[in-house]
């Protein structure tokens, strides 16, 4: 990924952005020409502590995001060659594959989950997105990030891109982990700048697809495919809303699959079972009217948890020694599957809270 070559109306101080935002889209596209050589001296290598969630993997050499306990997202084009079974090397550091070898991690593909795609690929009717786990990581276990379940539309402006292509513009940091601000095309600029794609066609494409301003020549660098689109939640941290999946044919934009349609999908897939509780905490929970499971969070920190299944809601909870546990709650988004995909929320409690 070329890191520098961020598009439309990114500020380089407030007065340009506020220009920008002022004049309407076709000025903010206008803008990059003044712009291109300020931005173009912005992106580095990141350090390690910039999203530890996201590796690269070989083969075939694209970019995935940590989602849940050895689970992964990418684009299904990633994985046309891959079979369950097949061994892939990975790593989350910085320098990518040339990080020292004891900072490269290999393991067996355990399911490899496929959305909607057969190539070649077709962006009005196919969602370029997959889904694989492995068999075993290694210590020190990666973080995972959460997805956002809500459509990223038009007046949201800006996300950011991470991944581990080449680098155009400065080669000896080809395949390292970069990161660049990219702006969400909006509908109504798609639909003058699609290509010659028929209406139908036009909504479709925007519907499963993140649209992204970019420079045509620099970002479609091999590497960069699977990688994440992701925006700040306040309160919740990093979420990914999108997967890198190549350009649209139309000048200077590039197509990433919405995570937030396969929402559910990606929550349900390839999810591998937990670790049993121990004895005590399964005669703990047993004895409260509750089952337990082996849980785990997106700081790899492990623990035992009591579910009361039966309760689905507040009130139903509330008789129980169970913590009505909502989806938007800090303990739903920094534990996944801890409350199911698709409910309101869990009757749990962590077996500690019982002892």
């Amino acid at each position: 990924m070329n890191t520098r070559s961020l598009y439309a109306c990114f500020s380089v101080a407030l007065v340009a952005l506020a220009a920008c935002q002022a004049s309407g889209l076709d000025d903010e596209h206008e803008l990059l020409g003044d712009q291109q050589t300020a931005l173009s001296s912005r992106g580095h290598t990141l350090t390690p502590d910039w999203f530890p969630e996201v590796i690269t993997f070989r083969p075939p050499g694209c970019t995935a995001t940590k989602i849940a306990q050895q689970k992964f997202l990418t684009a299904a084009h990633c994985m046309v060659d891959l079979a369950v079974g097949d061994t892939i090397r990975f790593t989350n550091e910085p320098l990518g594959f040339s990080a020292p070898a004891a900072r490269i991690k290999s393991s067996q593909l355990r399911s490899i989950h496929v959305r909607n795609y057969v190539p070649p690929k077709r962006y009005e009717d196919e969602d370029d997105i997959a889904v694989f786990t492995i068999v075993d990581e290694d210590a020190p276990v990666y973080p995972a990030m959460r997805i956002r379940e809500s459509f990223f539309g038009d007046g949201e402006d800006w996300f950011t891109q991470v991944g581990f292509g080449d680098d155009a513009i400065d080669p000896t940091e080809s395949g390292t982990k970069q990161k660049a601000d990219f702006f969400a095309t909006y509908l109504s600029y798609w639909r003058d700048h699609s290509g010659g794609r028929s209406f139908d066609e036009e909504t479709a494409v925007f519907n499963r697809y993140l649209l992204a301003f970019t420079d045509d020549n620099e970002t479609r660098a091999p590497g960069d495919s699977g990688g994440p689109a992701v925006t700040w939640v306040s309160g919740r941290g990093w979420h990914v809303i999108g997967v890198h999946s190549g350009p649209s044919g139309a000048a200077d934009i590039h197509c990433l699959a919405r995570t937030s349609r396969a929402f559910n999908w990606i929550e349900s897939v390839g999810n591998v079972p937990t670790m049993p509780c121990t004895f005590h905490s399964n005669a703990l929970c047993s004895s409260h009217g509750a089952t337990c499971e082996r849980r785990s969070d997106i700081f790899a920190a492990e623990w035992d948890m009591c579910r009361w299944a039966s309760k689905t809601t507040s009130a139903a909870c509330a008789p129980t020694d169970g913590i009505w546990t909502t989806a938007e709650s800090s303990f739903a988004s920094n534990a996944p599957g801890s409350v199911p995909p698709g409910a309101a929320g869990a009757c749990i409690t962590q077996v500690t809270n019982l002892e």
